[in-house]
């Protein structure tokens, strides 16, 4: 336990889904099966998983055969250091891929017509608060701050369209569904929490500590927010909200993203915008690493 004690609580419990999954795919509750590498691997290539999500099963398995192998004695189970080493290979292979793969779809991004550099849509969405009126009365109003809120926090955050359907709270004792994305905007730290994503059984709720320069321009929003809906009787506790003051669906959501920054004459993305900010941030060697901190794969 003690040399994994750098290991969140979320990694642990990821690690301990892929191999409850990797058992089942084996039709067995028997650690020892694991140890039978070729049958192993065949029956995980079978899935035909992504080499990402293979490579976290596989790295899953070699954490827990050499964790076992420290106390084999206890257990009575015998780890077979080539075993492990088979393993690690094919993961040290995966990596290759997946770094190619990465290098390839950058390219790709980069070459597209719709490319936009960070410190471009930076500049943008900066522009942004400056259209923002100064009293919000009317939808069209309260839409406009909804585009520079929305913009600021999907370049710091690098999210896919999670934000369409994120609650925003005051303090924890508001929040009336957990099972949602949500914001909270405690006085110390304001935290995003993201429970409804697209790899979430591989990753848990992600727990992300939005800078101090985001969570102002949030609680500044919030208040702002909170009196529109109050004049306007939207009783729900979304960030964001279409005219009749429901929440986006997650296809709607991207063409109000395309829409922020339609000013740019390019069909501007989440994706485009998370490739964006991670060769903005990351060299290539990195790239792997944040994308998966943001809790995605690379594609």
């Amino acid at each position: 336990k003690n040399e994994y004690k750098n290991i969140s609580n979320s990694s642990l419990e990821a690690y301990k889904q892929n191999i409850k999954k990797s058992l089942d795919i084996l039709g067995t509750n028997k650690i020892s099966h694991l140890m039978n590498y070729d049958n192993v691997l065949n029956k995980l290539k079978e899935q035909n998983y992504s080499n990402s999500t293979l490579k976290n099963k596989l790295s899953s398995i070699v954490l827990l055969l050499k964790s076992l192998k420290k106390v084999e004695d206890v257990f009575d189970i015998n780890i077979n250091d080539n075993i492990i080493d088979k393993y690690t290979i094919i993961i040290d292979g995966l990596n290759r891929k997946m770094d190619i793969e990465y290098k390839k779809m950058d390219k790709s991004t980069k070459d597209s017509k719709n490319w936009v550099d960070y410190d471009e849509l930076k500049k943008y969405i900066e522009g942004l608060k400056e259209k923002i009126p100064k009293k919000i009365n009317i939808f069209y109003d309260i839409n406009k701050y909804q585009k520079y809120i929305i913009g600021y926090c999907q370049l710091e955050l690098a999210l896919r369209n999670e934000l369409s359907d994120t609650d925003i709270y005051k303090n924890e004792n508001d929040i009336k569904n957990k099972e949602n994305n949500y914001i909270i905007l405690d006085d110390n730290k304001t935290i995003m929490y993201i429970n409804k994503y697209k790899t979430k059984k591989t990753y848990g709720t992600i727990k992300i500590v939005l800078s101090d320069d985001l969570a102002f321009e949030l609680k500044k929003y919030y208040n702002i927010l909170q009196d529109y809906k109050n004049k306007n009787k939207i009783k729900n506790n979304s960030l964001l909200f279409d005219k009749n003051g429901n929440y986006y669906t997650r296809n709607n959501f991207t063409h109000f993203l395309n829409s922020i920054f339609k000013d740019l004459n390019k069909n501007v993305s989440s994706t485009i915008i998370r490739k964006s900010y991670l060769s903005h941030k990351y060299d290539a060697d990195d790239m792997i690493k944040t994308s998966r901190a943001l809790g995605h794969s690379i594609a």
